[in-house]
């Protein structure tokens, strides 16, 4: 069933947990962080831009302590002109980037892809160029197989629209494969995910003509082509700006997204049909920006507004946690930030969150407290062992009634890297071994899922 709410004035919510801190990048006279992330030594990878006094920016990864010290931060020697707009880190804690740069050939913007160690020193750095056009990526996905995934948008230099584009490329760089999706009036594709061997991705365009609003498409991973589309969703959710984004549910089959003007959250199932969405709580002029799944099931979604009353006129970041129905559980408004570009969970269970425009900041929070969580499933998972554990993990569980039984492994990003179907399973007392070699310590979701119920714990792998 589908359904809309209507959340109205925005008021403060009890459980709203405290800021740890806030980093200030001031090194230079215009700066913005785009993404941020935590990495495995416990610190934060920041992504963003700078901009000198000769107008030119030169830095576009910024490396934080887990107190917020700025301990590093690095760019591109090969290119000049950068702009970092995302970062992952590989299992190796090796970097990944992805962001523009400009080219000494010519006068347009290329994609650049680039790869550092822990410490942000440069291991290989390429430049991809659409003939006539400047390009932005906004999202780089390292793969399951050691590929990248890399979606963004080709805005022409002469009188035209922009279209988004797909990129596959080898654990080098060396572009495997190139899409371009040109369905709708000025899109492009805001975000990438990977789920069970296809590629989805985020379009948006605005709804000025036939075709716009949002799209989301499946593209198989090693070729490139196009397995399902859907569009056609209400009109608020289609309405507004460029903008949003989308992230894999770790409760049930699907995607969940996040609108840009006039805020929605919206779930759809793994084939994009949508299942139910609500509007955001906001005062008058919000966009949105970020949506990431959290340790409880839930969602966190970051964004920005400018409301009239009150305070008057004081634009600020916008920060929302959501149970997985799409409930509202708290609200931050945060007026030491004009907008919130990215947030996301960290593996002490607070949330790293970024943005800026000049100053670029970066705030942790820290855990909330006093959020109910869900009851517990009739299909629930009663044990890990050992925790923490080291390359293999056994899960015990219990079916009340006979089902269909898949498990699923989300690291603490949200990202689906281990699916396992087990079949059709008697009721009683079941174990089920997962098997962690290659992947890098940190925290993971554990899914039990079985028809319409399922169960999660969280576990601490130390390699």
């Amino acid at each position: 069933m589908i359904s809309a709410l209507v959340t109205g004035i925005l008021l403060q919510i009890p459980g709203t947990p405290s800021i740890e801190w806030i980093a200030y990048y001031d090194d230079a006279s215009y700066s913005e962080f785009l993404h941020c992330i935590e990495t495995a030594d416990g610190g934060f990878l920041a992504t963003g831009w700078d901009m000198a006094d000769s107008g030119s920016c030169v830095t576009s990864i910024y490396k934080y302590s887990s107190e917020g010290e700025l301990l590093w931060e690095s760019g591109s020697s090969q290119f000049e002109g950068e702009t970092g707009c995302w970062a992952e880190e590989l299992p190796d804690s090796s970097l990944i980037v992805a962001g523009r740069c400009g080219l000494p050939q010519g006068n347009t913007v290329a994609i650049l892809l680039y790869k550092t160690d822990s410490q942000g020193n440069e291991l290989w750095s390429k430049a991809y160029d659409f003939p006539d056009s400047n390009e932005t990526p906004h999202c780089v996905l390292p793969l399951s197989d050691g590929r990248l995934a890399v979606c963004g948008e080709i805005a022409p230099v002469q009188p035209g629209y922009t279209c988004s584009f797909v990129m596959v490329t080898d654990a080098q760089g060396d572009s495997l494969w190139t899409v371009t999706l040109d369905r709708n009036y000025a899109n492009r594709a805001n975000r990438i995910l990977e789920y069970q061997n296809q590629l989805i991705v985020y379009v948006f365009s605005p709804m000025d003509t036939q075709g716009g609003g949002i799209r989301i498409l499946s593209l198989n991973s090693d070729s490139g082509e196009i397995l399902w589309e859907t569009s056609g969703y209400p009109y608020e959710l289609n309405y507004g700006d460029l903008g949003g984004d989308m992230t894999l549910s770790t409760v049930e089959d699907g995607f969940t997204f996040v609108t840009a003007s006039s805020p929605h959250i919206a779930h759809t199932d793994e084939y994009g049909t949508l299942e139910w969405y609500y509007e955001l709580p906001y005062w008058s002029f919000p966009l949105g920006h970020s949506v990431n799944s959290t340790m409880d099931g839930g969602y966190i979604y970051g964004g920005e507004n400018t409301p009239g009353w009150p305070p008057d006129g004081i634009q600020g970041g916008m920060v929302v946690k959501l149970d997985s129905q799409g409930t509202v559980q708290w609200v931050d408004f945060v007026y030491e930030i004009l907008n919130i570009q990215s947030i996301r969970q960290i593996s002490t269970g607070g949330y790293i969150a970024c943005g800026g425009e000049g100053p670029a900041t970066l705030i942790r929070y820290e855990p909330e407290t006093g959020i109910e969580t869900a009851p517990p499933s009739t299909a629930e998972i009663t044990a890990l062992s050992p925790v923490p554990f080291n390359g293999v993990l056994n899960v015990s569980y219990t079916l009340s009634d006979a089902a269909e039984v898949k498990f699923l492994v989300f690291d603490v990003a949200g990202r689906l890297i281990h699916s396992s179907p087990e079949g059709f399973l008697p009721a009683g007392e079941h174990n089920w071994v997962w098997n962690a070699a290659g992947q890098p310590s940190g925290c993971y979701l554990v899914r039990l899922q079985t028809g319409s119920q399922s169960s999660s714990r969280y576990c601490v792998l130390l390699e």
